[in-house]
């Protein structure tokens, strides 16, 4: 977190196993946002964001 203030993440809708890594992680849940990717169409995704107060927070 030298350079930014947050790390935003989208995860597949479907996808449980990576939406519970990024809780693991420590990632909060933020909503959906449908996104597309190269030629495909739109598809809903879970936003997830780790910010920086955070992580600074852990490390206290």
């Amino acid at each position: 977190f030298t350079f930014v203030q947050n790390v935003v993440f989208y995860v597949g809708e479907k996808n449980t196993r990576s939406q519970k890594a990024m809780e693991k992680i420590g990632a909060i849940r933020k909503g959906n946002a449908a996104r597309a990717y190269g030629n495909h169409p739109p598809a809903l995704n879970v936003k997830y964001v780790i910010q920086k107060r955070d992580t600074l927070r852990l490390e206290g």
